[in-house]
């Protein structure tokens, strides 16, 4: 049995549209990657966890992430993830979701199709879809800025839209059809 006060740990990535929190767990498994830290849904792993200053268990996260900056696609599988406190369907959405090629976007319905099939069940709810990537908590790297809305508008993302219509631009998607 482990011993001993279990803590996650936090520092800083500075990106292209902002600051970015990366949180990991004792097992160097990054559990959130948050755009502000005085948001709702990290605040609470901030405070709970201890600011690292040493680098070297975050080494493969700032690779990511200066990768995909960096104009690469870099794959999610390439890093050790463990978004803590999802749901089966959670889980499923973002599993999902990771098939979507980086400069490529689908719709909430076309997600919502292919998570029904995943579950195989006749349909999914596009509104349910909505809901979990609004609790996406690796933004990004598990890419939900790529979900745009039926009637091809950008539609919402918990980051804001002007960092998803950043993000899409910047992974060469023609950003000014959606707006």
């Amino acid at each position: 049995m482990k011993g001993g006060l279990r803590v996650n740990r936090f520092n800083d990535f500075l990106s292209p549209i902002g600051r970015l929190t990366m949180i990991i767990n004792q097992d160097d498994e990054l559990v959130r990657l948050s755009f502000d830290a005085t948001r709702k849904y990290s605040q609470q792993a901030v405070c709970s966890g201890v600011y690292w200053k040493d680098l070297a268990p975050f080494e493969e996260v700032i690779a990511w992430l200066s990768a995909y900056f960096d104009g690469q696609a870099p794959k999610a599988t390439d890093l050790e993830l463990n978004p803590q406190g999802a749901s089966d369907f959670r889980l499923l959405t973002w599993q999902a979701l990771l098939n979507v090629p980086y400069g490529h976007v689908t719709t909430y319905q076309q997600l919502a199709d292919e998570v029904a099939k995943m579950q195989g069940r006749p349909s999914q709810s596009a509104q349910a879809i909505g809901n979990a990537l609004r609790s996406n908590p690796l933004p990004i790297i598990i890419p939900c800025h790529r979900v745009i809305t039926s009637d091809h508008r950008l539609g919402g993302y918990h980051g804001g839209q002007d960092r998803k219509a950043w993000l899409l631009r910047h992974e060469g998607v023609d950003v000014d059809s959606l707006l």
